[in-house]
């Protein structure tokens, strides 16, 4: 049986974004049955709003084409050092599932750019 050492890795999380430069990608694939992208956004939305984490970019759809290819969607605070991302239709291996996404939005934060924004008046030509 696994148990938990941490019940709670938030408060390490505000630590990590009052006290350094770390950047922090939460990711979550929003068909995994086992840790719902909803449940993790429910934990993490008003915690980071109570500890006065500013928010930096709201909710929006991220792609890999910049057109129309969306991906999932994405939220960032504290000047992009924390971001939470989903991966749409991937289930709890993300790089299994949807690989393509998964490198897109590693080399993205890796790198420290910005998401490519989804642009609905582009169409794929």
């Amino acid at each position: 049986m696994y148990v938990p050492t941490e019940r709670d890795v938030r408060p390490f999380y505000i630590d990590l974004l009052q006290n350094t430069n770390v950047r922090l990608l939460v990711y979550n694939g929003d068909a995994d049955p086992s840790l719902s992208s909803f449940r993790t956004q429910a934990a993490w939305f008003p915690y980071l709003k109570t500890q006065q984490v500013p928010l930096h970019q709201s909710w929006r759809p991220w792609t890999l084409d910049g057109k129309s290819d969306v991906r999932g969607y994405v939220q960032e605070w504290q000047n992009n050092q924390f971001a939470f991302l989903t991966i749409r239709g991937s289930g709890h291996m993300v790089p299994e599932f949807r690989s393509e996404a998964a490198f897109a939005f590693m080399q993205s934060w890796i790198q420290g750019n910005d998401y490519p924004t989804y642009n609905p008046g582009s169409s794929r030509k």
